[in-house]
């Protein structure tokens, strides 16, 4: 245990999760910030305990008796080139307001990998927060291979303006509107291609989902892995948000799946949300026609703006303009702990730049 002053800093123990939670919901005004079906106690048990590949990663700070701070993870498995190593992606880390420039966020994260309590190989968070990626780039932290972007399609963009309170830029407007207009011209003529796949809704992935991956992973250098179970995990169950996935098959083999995603946290202005899209081969035509599915769906739902994240220089950044999606401009770091094994950041290091993945599935948020 470590002291700083009144603060004490442990593991998390069982009956923690009431107090952690509150705290969530007091430092985020609201947490999580996606409609559940569930309450939250359900939605964090099966985020934190039921994704414990290795045990609960969990550390909590308290004053006295009461939780101030907490900072926890669920844990990934990563592809690294040939090898699969555990992760720790970026989780929900919160410090009571009354208790920040204490360094109680820095003490917990030191005691959590100083006390090596948990087997930490390698570990990446995302932000787009300024104050955040300021200190991150200040730091030199190694920054995901390829800048990630988040790409938004806008049907009313009056709507979006008035709904997000825009100041309503004639030049912003005009650029957004003649990108967009551009995209549909060159999408002209291509809708046969995308309505000539197979593509169905399910509420489970099946064992052909792991021949897929069997695929799409020699095709990466860096990409969460996504096995049936994760894949289960991470979407099928409806304490982690109510998503809609897709699957093109073709003579009962599956080509690819994307995974919808409609956002009624705010119920007046839902949002969609492309957060996982997958097909084998890197196949362009197989891509495209998620991508005009998803846009039919999102229509049909009457939702104004969706997004999507990815890598700038894979290869689904340079089709899914024909969708009207354009780069949102808002800058976008993932980058990768310090205390990660050296060997395997070096290899992440020089990872092809085209060869990465990098989605909203792969974060926490959504």
């Amino acid at each position: 245990m470590a002291d700083k002053g009144k603060i004490t800093i442990r593991k998390y123990l069982e009956g923690d999760e009431n107090e952690i939670i509150d705290l969530l919901e007091y430092v985020f005004d609201g947490w999580p910030p996606v409609d559940l079906p569930c309450s939250k106690l359900e939605h964090w048990k099966w985020k934190y305990e039921e994704r414990s590949i290795k045990g609960l990663i969990a550390a909590v700070a308290l004053d006295e008796d009461k939780i101030i701070g907490c900072l926890h993870s669920p844990s990934v498995n990563i592809k690294v080139r040939e090898n699969v190593f555990f992760c720790e992606p970026g989780g929900d880390l919160a410090v009571h307001p009354d208790y920040r420039g204490r360094g109680i966020w820095r003490s917990m994260v030191n005691t959590w990998t100083q006390d090596k309590w948990t087997p930490n190989i390698i570990g990446y968070n995302i932000s787009s927060t300024p104050v955040v990626v300021k200190r991150v780039k200040a730091r030199k932290s190694l920054m995901f291979p390829s800048p990630v972007r988040n790409y938004i399609r806008i049907r009313d963009i009056d709507e979006f303006f008035k709904v997000r309170d825009i100041p309503n830029s004639m030049v912003k407007k005009m650029g957004y509107l003649g990108l967009s207009s551009l995209a549909q011209i060159r999408n002209l003529g291509k809708r046969k291609i995308y309505e000539n796949f197979s593509i169905n809704t399910i509420t489970e992935f099946d064992d052909r989902i792991n021949d897929l991956w069997k695929q799409v992973k020699v095709g990466y250098d860096l990409i969460v892995e996504r096995k049936k179970e994760y894949l289960n995990w991470r979407y099928c169950d409806p304490r982690g948000g109510l998503y809609t996935v897709r699957l093109v098959e073709e003579e009962n083999e599956i080509l690819g799946y994307s995974v919808l995603r409609i956002n009624r946290y705010n119920p007046d202005y839902p949002e969609g949300i492309i957060v996982d899209l997958i097909v084998e081969n890197n196949d362009e035509d197989v891509a495209a026609s998620l991508f005009y599915d998803a846009c039919r769906f999102f229509d049909n739902n009457d939702v104004n703006a969706a997004r999507y994240l990815a890598p700038r220089d894979h290869f689904i950044s340079k089709i899914i303009g024909r969708f009207g999606f354009l780069d949102s401009q808002r800058e976008q770091v993932v980058w990768f702990g310090d205390n990660g094994d050296p060997k395997i950041l070096e290899t992440i290091k020089n990872s092809s730049k085209d060869k990465v993945m990098f989605q909203y599935g792969d974060t926490d948020g959504i």
